[in-house]
């Protein structure tokens, strides 16, 4: 588990790199994110960020199916590379996963993000795999461009339509005249726009289709919540039973034996229980917990406990 300061210092390096976001959300709960959001307010006191839901369970089961999908990819990294060091397999999970085509987005991430594909040094160049094999040094790569250079079109000086920068353009070019700067800047604009208009399409979809599909509970209705594997070690059940004490704007207000849960739930993340095993009455409404702690208090934990001391007891 991550120190505060940890996760602190990792945000920063992300967020003066790429700007911060609006919202931050966590697992781990608000008081975890606020105690974050606070240590970054000191250092960076002109960046406003808010906490957001502890737990979004509209969007919990794609984030669960996108964690298992990064567990996978580094578990095959570690077996390939034959190494223990999932830490630095997991920089490459990452890139691999911001390269690859985004079906929803209809590009990759990293190009919705800088307007091109990633690049892996020369091996994404023009240059053939033979002539690859054979550069060393900076030297090398000159004289296999200065061939390319005596075959140039023509060239002339012009000044961009957008910024007045003056550039270099071919004579046959077209009447769009855009230096480098810009026409990149035009591409990511493009491509995140493109990308925009798609998931809004599959958001418009996936409201059709839970318009169909979703159940409707009312209150007293005993029902049947999964609980996430992060939320649960191997031996931690699957489901919890629980009832519905509360609605508000289509959402449902959860309680337990042991507590009632923090946060709303909708209908299409929870289920219909095959018989009436709790009532409302049965519900301790003195406490508010989350759905980990329930877990916790059904089993006394979170999954198995692992000793590293020499006798590996």
């Amino acid at each position: 588990m991550f120190s505060s300061y940890t996760v602190k210092v990792i945000f920063l390096i992300g967020f003066l790199t790429f700007g911060a976001p609006k919202i931050l959300q966590s697992d781990n709960g608000r008081e975890f994110v606020n105690s974050i959001i606070i240590e970054l307010k000191e250092l960076w006191p002109d960046c406003v960020i808010v906490h957001g839901r502890p737990r979004h369970p509209q969007s919990q089961g794609s984030i669960e199916r996108s964690n298992q999908d990064i567990e996978n990819m580094l578990r095959a990294w570690m077996k390939g590379n034959k190494t223990k060091k999932w830490s630095i397999g997991l920089q490459f999970v990452q890139f691999q996963k911001n390269s690859s085509h985004h079906r929803v987005i209809g590009r990759s991430s990293y190009k919705a993000l800088f307007g091109n594909d990633p690049k892996v040094g020369l091996a994404t160049s023009s240059l053939l795999i033979e002539i690859l094999q054979i550069l060393v040094t900076e030297e090398d790569l000159e004289e296999i461009y200065k061939e390319d250079i005596q075959s140039e079109i023509e060239k002339i000086t012009v000044q961009c339509n957008v910024c007045g920068t003056e550039c270099h353009m071919e004579t046959d070019s077209a009447e769009a005249i855009l230096c480098n700067l810009c026409e990149k800047n035009m591409k990511i604009k493009e491509a995140r726009h493109l990308g925009a208009i798609e998931i809004e399409k599959q958001a418009e979809k996936m409201l059709q289709d839970n318009k169909i599909k979703i159940p409707t509970f009312k209150v007293g209705d005993c029902i049947v919540i999964p609980v996430p594997k992060v939320d649960r070690g191997p031996t931690n059940p699957a489901n919890i039973i629980a009832v519905v004490i509360d609605q508000k704007n289509d959402l449902n207000r959860i309680g337990t034996e042991h507590g009632v849960l923090k946060g709303w739930y909708g209908s299409g993340n929870i289920q219909s229980a095959t018989s009436n095993f709790i009532d409302i009455e049965q519900v301790n409404k003195t406490k508010e917990m989350s759905l980990r702690e329930i877990v916790s208090s059904l089993t006394g934990g979170q999954g198995f406990f692992s000793c590293y001391c020499k006798g590996k007891c």
